[in-house]
């Protein structure tokens, strides 16, 4: 199969797949409210945040997938998937004791039954998309593309009936719990019957490819819900709700960088391999590109957007829009600097970035929303995400 149909059906996969989560949002913004929108948009904060880490994961086992598939070890790759299967269980559970903890001490343990619902989809999903790096590292697009799609397609079609007979944020807990169970148990029992016995052991750590990546990815997605928390905290579940609807929205250049990474990742490691490097500098710089064109057509369009998919209640967040979309510009452009950094296995540069670039956000965060109010946070979200973007490009600089 050529790689560009390959890559063009993962985007494709990951366009539809965004589609239908925006449309989520949308139909639950207005059947919720200003102010309960923003309680949801605490909610999948909250949900991002666990989750998100696993997509360095994914992008870990997807890389040795593709690199064993080439190599036909298709017995390494079963024991590979099935064993970290396996350990994304045994890890995700005291973790998520450990989030519910830091959410009560940091006071946005709102509605906790329903954030609990939220949370217990958390190891099922995880599980769930490191069985979807197989179908990636295989160059299985039409495998990934429908998990993806049919995950997002159910949990809208349950948030719709649940929400719509008056259940509202439990309706959002359970939209997310169901799809996780339905899809989980079924993926499990085909590679338990189909490829466990197939499974031949060899020399793979994890843990030692991964160490720098999980926490360089759960510092990059504290950078898409941060401003949201703060707002929150500081402020009004009405001003978070406004706040949300612009952030939503901008967020939508982000999710684009990561159908890029889906088209354009299997094969970076491949020239990576093969000492391409400007290949896959040129994939990379394609990518920014089609990203700035995105973020500015957001600026224009602000308005029009807001009031055609939210209604007239968020006409304020089309200001805030018009600020976040290159603030998510800024942030999408950080994480493929740091992809384009780890395809050259470099891993400790990253993390330490982010970390200077949070330890930085979180006072400009805190007075900016205090003074400005949402407007203030907006900026700030702007200014920190611009100032990561511009470390992670002198440490691409330094590398090449």
């Amino acid at each position: 199969m050529r790689y560009p149909f390959i890559a063009g059906i993962a985007m494709a996969g990951q366009l539809l797949s965004l589609g239908l989560a925006f449309l989520f949002h949308f139909i639950m913004a207005r059947w919720l409210g200003v102010a309960l929108y923003g309680e949801l948009g605490i909610f999948l904060g909250i949900f991002t945040l666990l989750f998100y880490p696993v997509i360095g994961v994914q992008a870990v086992l997807m890389r040795e997938v593709a690199q064993l598939h080439a190599e036909s070890k298709l017995a390494n790759i079963y024991w590979l998937i099935i064993h970290y299967f396996r350990q994304s269980l045994v890890i995700t559970l005291p973790f998520l004791a450990l989030a519910l903890l830091a959410l009560y001490l940091v006071g946005l343990l709102f509605h906790p039954f329903e954030i609990l619902l939220l949370l217990l989809s958390v190891p099922m999903f995880y599980a769930i998309f490191v069985f979807n790096s197989y179908f990636q590292g295989t160059q299985q697009p039409l495998q990934f593309a429908s998990l993806l799609v049919s995950i997002d397609f159910l949990r809208l079609a349950v948030a719709v009936i649940l929400v719509g007979a008056g259940f509202q944020l439990m309706g959002i807990g359970l939209a997310y719990l169901l799809p996780a169970l339905l899809f989980f148990l079924p993926i499990l029992l085909f590679f338990y019957r189909s490829h466990v016995r197939q499974a031949r052991p060899f020399s793979f750590s994890l843990l030692k490819h991964v160490r720098w990546v999980l926490p360089t990815y759960a510092l990059l997605s504290l950078f898409l819900f941060i401003d949201l928390f703060f707002v929150r905290r500081l402020l009004t579940p009405e001003d978070a709700g406004i706040y949300n609807a612009a952030l939503t929205l901008a967020r939508a250049v982000f999710y684009v960088s990561l159908g890029l990474m889906a088209a354009f990742l299997p094969q970076s490691s491949k020239l990576v391999q093969r000492a391409e490097q400007s290949r896959v500098f040129r994939y990379f710089a394609l990518s920014v590109f089609l990203l700035f064109l995105f973020a500015i057509t957001l600026f224009f369009l602000k308005t029009s957007l807001v009031v055609f998919l939210y209604g007239t209640l968020y006409t304020p967040s089309a200001g805030l829009l018009g600020i976040l979309a290159f603030s998510m510009f800024f942030l999408a452009t950080t994480f493929l600097f740091i992809n384009f950094l780890w395809s050259r296995q470099v891993q400790k540069l990253p993390f330490y970035v982010s970390i200077i670039a949070v330890l930085l956000a979180l006072p400009l965060f805190y007075f900016l929303t205090l003074t400005y109010g949402i407007v203030g946070t907006a900026y700030a979200s702007l200014f920190s995400t611009a100032f990561f973007a511009l470390l992670t490009a002198a440490a691409v600089w330094k590398t090449l």
